[in-house]
C-alpha cells in the first residue's frame, strides 16, 4: 500500500542526469512510475512478458556497460520481497530462465534492492534488475 509520507523515487541517485531529471518529473506528479495504472505512462518501453507476480521490462535507462538490462517488476506495489509470496520469488526465478533462454546469457548478474536510498535504489516500488555487461566490461557499480 502506498502511503502519502513515503516518497515513491529518489532522484538524488539517479545515474544520469537525464535520468535525474525524468525521476524529478515523477516525483513531482506523486505517482509511482512501476505500479501498473502509471507504467505506460513513465514507461517508454512496454513489458515484454507478464507473469501472475512480476513484469518483464527492458530498461528505458540501460547501464552504459550493458549487453543486456532488463527489469522484473512486482505488480502489487510492495517495497521488499518479504510483502509477496513464496510463489512471487519462484515466478521471479522461472521468468529470469526464460530471459537467459531467449537471450542466450551465459553471465550475468541479477540485483534487487529495498530500504530506502542508502541502497542506491531510485525508485522504491520492489524491482529486481537483470545486467549482462558488454563483452570485456565487468560491471560491479550501482545500477
Amino acid at each position: 500500500m502506498i502511503n502519502a509520507d513515503t516518497r515513491l523515487v529518489y532522484p538524488e541517485n539517479a545515474k544520469s542526469e537525464a535520468y535525474r531529471t525524468y525521476l524529478e518529473e515523477i516525483e513531482a506528479a506523486k505517482e509511482c512510475p512501476f505500479c501498473e495504472a502509471y507504467l505506460m505512462k513513465w514507461k517508454k518501453i512496454p513489458p515484454i512478458k507478464t507473469g501472475k507476480y512480476w513484469l518483464v521490462v527492458p530498461l528505458d535507462f540501460p547501464h552504459e556497460n550493458a549487453d543486456v538490462h532488463f527489469m522484473f517488476i512486482a505488480k502489487k506495489h510492495v517495497t521488499d520481497i518479504d510483502e509477496l509470496p513464496t510463489k512471487a520469488e519462484n515466478e521471479l526465478f522461472r521468468l529470469r530462465r526464460w530471459l537467459k533462454k531467449k537471450y542466450k546469457l551465459k553471465y550475468g548478474t541479477i540485483l534487487m534492492r529495498s530500504g530506502g536510498p542508502e541502497t542506491g535504489q531510485t525508485v522504491t516500488h520492489l524491482h529486481a534488475q537483470l545486467v549482462k555487461a558488454k563483452k570485456g566490461v565487468i560491471v560491479l557499480t550501482r545500477i
